[in-house]
This record gives structure tokens, sequence and C-alpha cells, in this order.
């Protein structure tokens, strides 16, 4: 796609949207004034044999076709790592065949874009595994989400030392450690509930209209995952590797 175009299009322009950063999958068909489509479905496995079946499906619901897509969106991390590199990939490929682009959305800050308009900041949380969470809080204002940190990968424990009033806590992160947010931050804790958590695939596609609307359109053809942490294979590989060889 080129410059000129990306000009012509950005303020009218559709989305679609893929988030796969967690076991929660979601596609989304996103127009600035409205939402063709949103499907939601919960995987519990890999997404890669299901990803593509649901893009078909809301470009189906939506008689949309696909050359009718100006842009894709995915969400970028953080998140799982393999569910983050299959839902890129898949954007990647649909959108080489098309000669769109493709963005990148913080899945952090897509997440926190659920709640827009409270008043009180707004702390996303992933589950990261291994005991650790992935976080970042933002304060809501007329004009978007403020950022309050910057993505952040630790303990429950030492992430509420981060936390200082009342905040709305929400994602996969909360459930899993609720015990934690409740018995270290009492009443700063506003525990969000589990159904206004994951997947958010329209979120990411909004913020990707943002992006469009500011002339950030980004590179054509590649994007990587922001995994906040080492992936097992490059922890695994400084482990093994020859003293004589430098990683890759």
């Amino acid at each position: 796609m080129t410059v000129a175009r990306w000009a012509r299009i950005q303020t009218e322009m559709r989305i679609l949207a893929v988030d796969t950063s967690t076991l929660a999958e979601g596609v989304a068909l996103i127009e600035p004034d409205r939402i063709l489509c949103d499907l939601q479905v919960d995987v519990r496995s890999s997404h890669a044999p299901h990803l593509l079946g649901l893009i078909h499906q809301a470009l189906a619901l939506a008689s949309a076709p696909l050359a009718s897509i100006d842009a894709f969106a995915a969400s970028q991390g953080p998140g799982s790592f393999t569910g983050l590199r299959i839902g890129i990939a898949t954007l990647l490929g649909l959108a080489q065949a098309l000669n769109r682009r493709v963005l990148g959305i913080d899945t952090l800050e897509a997440l926190a874009l659920k709640v827009p308009f409270a008043a009180q900041p707004v702390c996303a949380l992933l589950d990261a595994r291994k005991g650790e969470v992935f976080g970042a809080i933002f304060r809501p204002t007329t004009n978007g989400l403020l950022r309050l940190t910057p993505n952040l990968v630790m303990t429950p424990e030492a992430f509420c030392a981060n936390i200082t009033e009342p905040t709305i806590l929400l994602g996969t992160g909360v459930e899993v450690y609720r015990h934690v947010w409740q018995t270290q931050l009492g009443e700063r804790a506003i525990l969000a509930p589990p159904w206004l958590g994951m997947p958010c695939s329209v979120q990411v596609g909004a913020l990707a209209l943002a992006q469009a609307a500011a002339g950030q359109h980004g590179p054509t053809g590649t994007l990587s995952p922001t995994y906040v942490r080492p992936s097992e294979a490059e922890i695994n590989w400084s482990r093994h590797r020859p003293d004589d060889l430098s990683p890759i």
C-alpha cells in the first residue's frame, strides 16, 4: 500500500483486528464509526487450527470480502509467546497477499481500553506463568489512555508496590492471583469481573484506527512480537550454547 493511498483511507478505513495474546482468541472487523463483527472463542489450545477459520467467519458474517480490508491490526504483546507469533504471522501472510499493512498494538493498552471512562486508574494484568504477571497501569482521560508505567513483568507481590491508590484491575492475571491483590492491596484493589477481560480485538482495532488517523502507518511486511521477557528458547540457548558462539 502506498503512503498516498494510506492518507486517503486513514479517516474511513476498515481494519481487521486479531488478539491471540491469551487462550481467548478474538477477531474483529471495525470501522471508525461502527463494529461490523466481533467474534470470540476460548480455544484452550493452539490458535493455529482456529484463527483463519474465525477470520473467514467474521468476513462472511459482515459480508465483507477480504479485499475490502484496508489494514490489519494484531495484538503485539506482551502475552503468550506462541499465540502472539501465530496471530502476527497469520496477518502478515494476508497483508502480503493484499499489499496491506499490519499495525502492532500493545496488548496491555488494548486491555485497559475496555474501561475507557473510569474515574480510577486501570491496571491491565496478564498471567505470565512462572508465578509472574505482565502488567501496566493507565489513567483514562478525555484524550485517551495516559500511561503511568511501562510494561512490567514481575511477581504479583512485587507489582503491588506500583498500585498506590484505588485502581481497577482486569485481565487474566486478576483471577489467578486474586488472593494477592485482595490481601496486599485491600481497598485499593477494584477487581473487574472475568468477562470484562480477554480477548480485546475490538480495542486492538480501535487503537489501530487511532494510529491511522495520526498518520502512523508503520513499516510494510514486518512486525515482531513484544515479549517483555526472554522466551524459553532464548533462555535455553543462553544456558546451553557453546562458549565460542554468540547468540543469534
